[in-house]
C-alpha cells in the first residue's frame, strides 16, 4: 500500500546530496545509502534504500549532449535503445511528469536483466548542454510498493548554483578529461575496422567494464597519457573504447555477455578475431609491453613501411615508433651523437635496462647538441625507477629552476617532482605542485596528468606509489601468454609429474608463489593478500607430494614466508578498499596450516599461534548474519555496501575452519555454527545456492540464472558436509549439477574478462570450482564417470610449458596448485 505522505515528509528530513559540480541537489530519508561513478562520459549518481544492492532506488545520470541537442534526442535514444534491444525492453511507453518544478517528458519500460525483471520510469531535464537522466527503478513485483516512496525522492531534486571553489575544480576535471585524447579513438566498430584493413592495423580494444565501482583511474588517464603508449598506438593501431552493448564481431567471437565485468586490452583483427589479451589496461608498464608482444606475434600487420632513404639515427627513431625496440638498438650501435646517444637511452629504459640507458644519457651529454633540461628529466625518470630518489629530485630542481619555468621539461619535470613528494610522504606539497601545473600551463599534457592525480581515486588514501621498475617476476608472467596443451586422460600421470615440476621450479626466493595482481610494492597496501592465497595453496598442494625431492623444502619456506606475512600486519594492516580479500586469504592459510600440522611438518605448538592469528581476523570480519563477503563498497567516498555474506567466500571459511578445528586448532562454536547457519540460508530448495545473504532483509538472492549459480554448488555443498550439516545426496546432487553446466564455465577459461559467460560464468572461478568439485568427489562413494570428466576439464587447463590456467588474473601458480590438489583428490579415476 502507499506510504502515507506524512511519513514521507518525515522520512526525507535525512540526508541531503549537492552536487555543486553539476548543479543539482536531491534529498533521500535517512538510512538511504548512495554511490557515485562515471561511466564513460557519464556521471552516475544511485541513491539506494535500507538494504539495496542496486535493484531497488533512484538514479541521477548527467551527460554532456552535443550542440542544439535537447530532451528530444534523449527520447529519440530511448527509443532507439528499445528497438535494438532484441526483446529485453518491453511496456514502452512516453509520457510526461515534473522535475525540479518544470515540466519533464521522460519513458516507462519494463528491463529483462540477468538479476532479474525490473520497472524504470525515467524523467529528462537539459540546462545547457548538460542533460539530466533521474531513473526510478525496481524489480517489477517490488515497484507499486515502492512507487510513491521513490517519487517522494525525485520530487526533491532542485537546481543550485556552482560555487568559485567548485569552479576551481570543475576546471582541474576538465583537464584530467584531456586525458587520452591524444590518440586517434575510433567512432565504431566500423569506423575501426575500416582504418584498420586501411593501414594494415590491428584493432586495439579497451573495454574498462566496472558498472557499480566510482574509479576515477582509468586507461585513459594512466596507459593512454603516457608518452610511449600513446606514439605506438598512433602508428600502429587503431584504437576503439568499448562500451556495454557495443555491436562488433568481437564481442561474439571472444564471448562478452551483459554480465561481462573488468578490464581488459584485447588485440583484434579487422575481422574480429581477439588475437591477444591482457588485464594490465590501466599500467602503461604492462600495456606498453603487451602492445609490442602483439605486434611481434602478428607480424601480418605490419602498418606504413618505413621511407628506404632514412639515416640510420631517423630509421632507429622510426623503429621506436613501431616498437621495433631491437631493431632500433642494433641500428644505433656505432652511433656516437648525442641524438643517438639520448635515443639509445630512451630505447634501453622501455627496455627496463636501466643501468645501461644512464650511461646512454651520460654519453649524450658528452656528446652535445642535446638540451641539457631534457637530460636532466630523462635522468631524473630513470633513476626514480633505480630507487635513487633524492638524485633524481636534484636533477628535475634544475630543471625547475624559476629561469626555465617556461619550458616543456620544466612541465614533466612539476609532474614528476610531485611524485616524488608523494613517494616521500609529503602529499600536500605534490597536491600544491599539481595545482600550480594546472593552473599555469593547462595546455601541457603534465598539467592533465597532474589533474588526473589530483583527482584520482589512489590519492584518497595514505599510500605512498612504488615509482621502481615493475616486478620482473610478475611482468613475465604478465607477458606469458596462455598457449593450451591439453592432454589425454591416459596422459594423466605425465600431466600431474609436469605440473608438479613447474610449481616447484616457480616458487621464488622469498619462499611464495605470486599471481599478477600487483606489479610494484606500494608503501601503505600492507601484504596481498593474493600472494599470501596462492602461496598457501601452493603449498597445499606440495604436502600431497612430500616424497618428491625438494616439496618438503618448498613447503617449508612458503611456511616461512606466510609466518612474516602474518606478522608484518601488525605494522602495516593490509588496505582494504572496494573489496576485502582478506577473508580469502585467511581461509587459504588457515587451511595449509592445519594440512601442514596433520603432515606432521610442524609442532602444533609452532603453529597454534599463527591459526589462532587467523581465526581472530576471520571473527573480526564475520558479518553479522554469519557470513563472509569480499565486496565492501562501490565509491570510496559514499555508504559502504549493505551488510551481506557471499555463499562461496562462506563456503571457504566454513571449510578452512572446520579443517582447522579437525588438526586441533581452536574454533569459537558460535562462529562456526553462525557461519555454517548462514550458508544453509544460501541453499535453495532446489539444492542451488544464492550469491548473497543480505543481512538487514534475509534475502537470499542468486544474481544469475540456474546455470550461472551452480559452479559453487560444489564448494559450498562441500563446507556444509565438512560441518556435518550436509549429506552424500546432496553433495552427489551438486556435483552433477555442476557438470550439466560444466561446459560453459569452460568456455570462459584464459579469458581476462571476468563473468563473460551468458548467465555470468567467470573464467576467475574456474579451478575454484573444479578443485572443490574434486574434493567433494572423493569424499564420496567413487562415480568413475564423474572422475573422468572432473579429470578432463582440469586436463584441459594445461598449458605448453607444463602449468595450468584458468585465467591470467589469477595467474599459473594459482591454478597450478589447484589443478594438483584436484589430481590428488581423483587419484585412481580412469
Amino acid at each position: 500500500m502507499p506510504v502515507p505522505a506524512l511519513l514521507l515528509a518525515l522520512a526525507l528530513a535525512g540526508d541531503v546530496h549537492v552536487d555543486e559540480a553539476r548543479g543539482f541537489r536531491i534529498e533521500t530519508p535517512t538510512g538511504w545509502r548512495k554511490t557515485e561513478q562515471d561511466v564513460g562520459a557519464r556521471r552516475v549518481v544511485t541513491f539506494m534504500p535500507p538494504g539495496s544492492a542496486g535493484e531497488k532506488g533512484v538514479t541521477v545520470t548527467v551527460l554532456e549532449l552535443e550542440e542544439g541537442q535537447g530532451v528530444d534526442e534523449l527520447l529519440e535514444q530511448s527509443r532507439d535503445r528499445v528497438a535494438a534491444s532484441g526483446g529485453d525492453y518491453s511496456d514502452f511507453e512516453e509520457w510526461e511528469g515534473e522535475l525540479a518544478g518544470e515540466p519533464a517528458p521522460g519513458v516507462r519500460v519494463t528491463f529483462r536483466a540477468p538479476s532479474g525483471v525490473y520497472r524504470i520510469v525515467e524523467s529528462f531535464a537539459v540546462r545547457g548542454k548538460t542533460a539530466f537522466i533521474v531513473q526510478r527503478h525496481a524489480l517489477v513485483e517490488d515497484f507499486d510498493a515502492l512507487a510513491e516512496e521513490l517519487e517522494a525522492v525525485v520530487r526533491t531534486f532542485a537546481w543550485v548554483e556552482i560555487s568559485a571553489d567548485v569552479r576551481a575544480e570543475l576546471r582541474l576535471a576538465e583537464l584530467a578529461q584531456r586525458c587520452g585524447s591524444e590518440v586517434e579513438w575510433a567512432t565504431s566498430w566500423a569506423d575501426a575496422a575500416a582504418r584498420a584493413r586501411a593501414g594494415d592495423r590491428l584493432v586495439l580494444v579497451v573495454a574498462f567494464l566496472v558498472p557499480g565501482f566510482a574509479i576515477t583511474d582509468t586507461p585513459r588517464t594512466t596507459v593512454f597519457s603516457n608518452e610511449d603508449v600513446v606514439e605506438l598506438v598512433n602508428e600502429r593501431f587503431v584504437p576503439l573504447w568499448y562500451t556495454a552493448g557495443m555491436e562488433a564481431p568481437f564481442v561474439r567471437s571472444y564471448g562478452m555477455s551483459k554480465t561481462t565485468f573488468g578490464q581488459a586490452l584485447l588485440l583484434v583483427t579487422p575481422d574480429g578475431d581477439v588475437v591477444l589479451e591482457t588485464h594490465g589496461s590501466s599500467s602503461p608498464d604492462v600495456a606498453y609491453p603487451f602492445l609490442c608482444a602483439g605486434l611481434a606475434r602478428n607480424p601480418e600487420f605490419a602498418g606504413a613501411p618505413l621511407a628506404a632513404d632514412l639515416a640510420p639515427v631517423d630509421r632507429a627513431e622510426r623503429h621506436v615508433a613501431r616498437g621495433q625496440l631491437d631493431r632500433a638498438l642494433a641500428l644505433l650501435d656505432g652511433e656516437t651523437s648525442g641524438r643517438a646517444h639520448r635515443l639509445r637511452a630512451r630505447v634501453l629504459r622501455l627496455l627496463r635496462r636501466g643501468a645501461e640507458a644512464l650511461d646512454a644519457i651520460a654519453a649524450a651529454r658528452v656528446a652535445g647538441g642535446e638540451s641539457e633540461a631534457a637530460l636532466d628529466v630523462e635522468e631524473a625518470e630513470l633513476l626514480m625507477r633505480e630507487g635513487r630518489e633524492s638524485e633524481a629530485g636534484s636533477r628535475l630542481d634544475r630543471v625547475l629552476d624559476p629561469e626555465s619555468m617556461e619550458s616543456d621539461e620544466a612541465d614533466h619535470a612539476a609532474f614528476l617532482r610531485g611524485l616524488l613528494d608523494l613517494q616521500a610522504g609529503h602529499r600536500v606539497v605534490a597536491r600544491w605542485r599539481w595545482n600550480m601545473l594546472g593552473m599555469i600551463k593547462p595546455e601541457s599534457r603534465w598539467a592533465w596528468q597532474a589533474a588526473a592525480a589530483l583527482g584520482s581515486t589512489a590519492s584518497s588514501f595514505d599510500v605512498r606509489p612504488d615509482l621502481t621498475w615493475p616486478d620482473a617476476g610478475v611482468l613475465a608472467e604478465l607477458l606469458a601468454f596462455p598457449e593450451l596443451a591439453p592432454l589425454p586422460l591416459e596422459r594423466r600421470g605425465e600431466a600431474e609429474a609436469g605440473a608438479l615440476a613447474w610449481l616447484l621450479a616457480a616458487q621464488r626466493a622469498d619462499g611464495a608463489w605470486r599471481g599478477s595482481t600487483r606489479t610494484s610494492s606500494p608503501e601503505g597496501l600492507g601484504a596481498d593478500p593474493f600472494t599470501d592465497a596462492i602461496t598457501a595453496i601452493a603449498g597445499r598442494a606440495l604436502l600431497r607430494h612430500l616424497d618428491t625431492d625438494g616439496a618438503e623444502g618448498a613447503v617449508r619456506r612458503a611456511l616461512e614466508f606466510l609466518r612474516a606475512s602474518i606478522a608484518s600486519r601488525v605494522e602495516e594492516p593490509p588496505l582494504v578498499l572496494y573489496m576485502d580479500y582478506m577473508t580469502w586469504s585467511d581461509a587459504m592459510m588457515l587451511h595449509f596450516l592445519a594440512e601442514t600440522r596433520d603432515a606432521g611438518l610442524e609442532a602444533a605448538e609452532a603453529l597454534a599461534p599463527l591459526a589462532a592469528t587467523l581465526v581472530a581476523d576471520l571473527e573480526s570480519r564475520q558479518v553479522r548474519d554469519g557470513g563472509w563477503s569480499y565486496y565492501v563498497t562501490g565509491d570510496l567516498d559514499g555508504a559502504a555496501a549493505p551488510a551481506q555474506s557471499i555463499s562461496f567466500t562462506t563456503a571457504a571459511a566454513v571449510f578452512a575452519l572446520s579443517r582447522a578445528r579437525t588438526a586441533g586448532f581452536a574454533v569459537p562454536d558460535p562462529m562456526l555454527d553462525q557461519a555454517v547457519t548462514a550458508l544453509e540460508r544460501m541453499r535453495g530448495d532446489d539444492g542451488v545456492f544464492a550469491y548473497f545473504l543480505f543481512s538487514d532483509t534475509g534475502e537470499a538472492r542468486r544474481s544469475t540464472a540456474t546455470p550461472g549459480a551452480v559452479g559453487r554448488g560444489p564448494a559450498c555443498e562441500l563446507a556444509l558436509f565438512s560441518a556435518g550439516k550436509s549429506t552424500a545426496e546432496r553433495l552427489r546432487a551438486a556435483l552433477t549439477s555442476f557438470l550439466a553446466h560444466a561446459p560453459l564455465y569452460a568456455a570462459e577459461q584464459g579469458k581476462v574478462l571476468m563473468h563473460a559467460g551468458p548467465d555470468g560464468q567467470g573464467c576467475h572461478y574456474l579451478f575454484f570450482d573444479y578443485a572443490h568439485a574434486a574434493l567433494a568427489e572423493a569424499s564420496l562413494a567413487p562415480d568413475p564417470e564423474t572422475r573422468t570428466r572432473l579429470l578432463e576439464l582440469v586436463l584441459d587447463c594445461r598449458q605448453i610449458d607444463g602449468a595450468f590456467l584458468d585465467t591470467p588474473i589469477l595467474g599459473k601458480a594459482y591454478g597450478t596448485a589447484m589443478a594438483l590438489i584436484a589430481f590428488d583428490a581423483l587419484a585412481g579415476a580412469h
